[in-house]
């Protein structure tokens, strides 16, 4: 399925010199060209047609118009906002619908839960889950989207965090929370379910997850000093190494804390533990 020649001429005089361009289905293209004539690395886009059949109404709403062609429509892969993920998934859906081999390495399940993410108005807030290791939910907050302080009918809170998101933390983080008995039988990897935190240690996951969320630092519901001094009280061992760490001029807190996962039990008696700020508040999630 190549009949994209007509393309090269046309967007090489906006994009600079097409290194490769291939039809993916009918009316999308994927480019990738270098715009300046010293780009040593090129860069990629998705050209759709705007007339293209086989991509809805909804993933076209995303699309960057050419000014130079305004039948099509440019989505870069180089930015995961731009809604090139959502082109990626209804080529695929074509694909599995019309019965053509698929392409992408991982599974439609697997990619479409990152997806998520970055387009949770497309393919969908991430669902909060019904069951914990604490008990059935009976009534939750969501404190961004996959990140839910979930009430259960064992009386007890857990803070659950979604796959793609607790997937990045470090081992010691992901060794101190807890997965569901089905996510233990099945492999987690594979369910991609949650992982979950008691209130008290949720600290650990929402420092490491600070840098990509923002908007937390002026959110009502955190105390940043507060989870400061809950990380000294609860895992001196955590804060030590991560002081060192940046004295040290590093900032890589996964692999400087997987020598010591397995050696060390990474929480301590509080009445052990000297604060942060002495005397200082350690209750950092202000959610009732």
């Amino acid at each position: 399925m190549d009949n994209s020649d007509w393309l090269e001429h046309l967007l090489s005089k906006v994009y600079g010199e097409v290194i490769s361009i291939e039809e993916k289905c009918p009316g999308v293209y994927h480019l990738c060209a270098k715009p300046h004539e010293n780009d040593v690395i090129p860069q990629e886009w998705y050209i759709v047609e705007k007339s293209a059949p086989s991509i809805s109404n909804d993933a076209k709403q995303y699309g960057m118009p050419i000014d130079e062609h305004p039948s099509l429509l440019s989505f870069s892969l180089d930015d995961p906002y731009s809604g090139g993920k959502i082109i990626t998934y209804e080529i695929w859906r074509y694909r599995l619908r019309n019965h053509l081999p698929g392409e992408a390495a991982e599974n439609i399940h697997e990619f479409a839960v990152h997806c998520a993410e970055y387009h949770p108005e497309y393919f969908g807030l991430y669902p909060v889950p019904m069951l914990t290791p604490r008990g059935y939910l009976v009534r939750y907050r969501t404190i961004s989207n996959g990140v839910y302080l979930i009430e259960t009918d064992q009386g007890g809170e857990v803070v659950a965090i979604c796959f793609p998101y607790w997937q990045t933390l470090s081992e010691f983080a992901q060794k101190i929370g807890e997965q569901t008995e089905y996510d233990r039988e099945h492999d987690i990897d594979q369910t991609k379910g949650y992982l979950f935190f008691s209130r008290e240690n949720s600290c650990i996951p929402f420092f490491e997850l600070w840098a990509e969320h923002p908007d937390w630092k002026d959110s009502h519901q955190f105390d940043f000093s507060a989870m400061m001094n809950a990380i000294w009280e609860r895992f001196p061992v955590y804060a030590s190494v991560y002081n060192a760490m940046e004295q040290g001029g590093k900032n890589d807190i996964t692999s400087a804390l997987s020598d010591i996962v397995h050696e060390m039990d990474l929480s301590v008696r509080p009445e052990k533990m000297i604060s942060l700020t002495p005397g200082g508040e350690t209750s950092f999630l202000k959610l009732p």
